[in-house]
């Protein structure tokens, strides 16, 4: 998806790493799982948490909003 991976650019951030800060910005998440098969694309993915730090949660999940796929099928709060 170009304007999501132009939206990680301009935050100075990777695809995977504004997607994995995405989901830690929730209330409801208790855990978020990632795979890495090297220490490099571990420490790429746990760079995530500064971007959240650095972003904040609140402009993150708005800057992410528009590419919300499932909207209308998926109540974000819970059933």
């Amino acid at each position: 998806m170009p304007g999501f991976v132009a939206l990680a650019e301009e935050l100075s951030a990777t695809p995977a790493q504004l997607a994995i800060a995405f989901t830690l910005t929730h209330p409801a998440t208790a855990t978020t799982l990632f795979g890495a098969s090297s220490v490099e694309q571990l420490n790429a993915n746990l760079a995530s948490l500064e971007l959240l730090e650095r972003v904040g949660e609140e402009t993150l999940r708005a800057r992410v909003e528009p590419f919300w796929a499932d909207r209308g099928l998926v109540d974000p709060e819970g059933p």
